[in-house]
């Protein structure tokens, strides 16, 4: 049994099919408060072996931090596949957890899923590994499945989680010409929201884009 800080929420956990020792892996989210750099976790009975990785994001919508998630495993094998999410946001991150649970030596390492990079992983423990792969997507959508290797057959597990980008604020950015004239808003991530087209003597003839402004 594995538990956590109250302030902490699982977002997903998955155990492996096989012969054992099986594999498990948990993932939980918390919203870091400051001054804290470290987490304990407790594990009952202390008997197996555990690893664990920490990774902390910024700019994640702090009302709906996980877009969508999913898990899955494999027995006996060298890779596990993670299936395919449907993503409802542009711009998402996506993790790759990854656990193999075993009778193998230190040292076996996670080769990632193509298009990810492998961000943190512990594989200086025998008998028990953890990695973590991540990605930035872009446009809202399924991710396709994600494949990750360990170096050695093992039980293992995969979770897949897409992190929801906090919302683009409200604030616009004026861009104003020679004379002072606003031809362009744009909004906090760069995006155009409006244009605007004057004559010679300072006369509205065009526009673009559904954001006003009296300037």
């Amino acid at each position: 049994k594995l538990t956590a800080p109250s302030t902490y929420t699982q977002v997903a956990t998955v155990t492996s099919a096989g012969s054992s020792p099986l594999a498990t892996t948990t993932v939980f989210r918390h919203t870091v408060a400051t001054g804290e750099t470290s987490v304990t976790l407790t594990y009952s009975p202390g008997t197996s072996a555990y690893a664990v990785v920490l990774a902390v994001y910024s700019g994640v919508n702090p009302s709906q931090p996980i877009d969508v998630s999913a898990t899955g495993s494999a027995a006996a094998l060298k890779t596990v596949i993670a299936p395919s999410v449907t993503t409802t946001h542009a711009n998402d991150q996506l993790l790759v957890f990854q656990g193999a649970f075993g009778t193998f030596p230190a040292g076996d390492a996670w080769t990632q899923p193509t298009g990810t990079a492998e961000t943190a992983s512990v594989n200086s423990t025998a008998n028990d590994s953890t990695g973590l792969a991540t990605e930035a997507l872009g446009a809202s959508g399924p991710t396709g499945s994600e494949m990750s290797t360990f170096g050695a057959t093992a039980n293992l597990t995969t979770v897949s989680v897409a992190l929801d980008p906090a919302p683009i604020s409200n604030v616009l950015f004026f861009h104003h010409d020679q004379l002072g004239s606003t031809r362009m808003l744009t909004n906090s991530a760069g995006a155009v929201q409006a244009t605007f087209t004057y004559d010679p003597y300072g006369n509205l003839t065009a526009s673009t884009g559904s954001a006003t402004t009296a300037f």
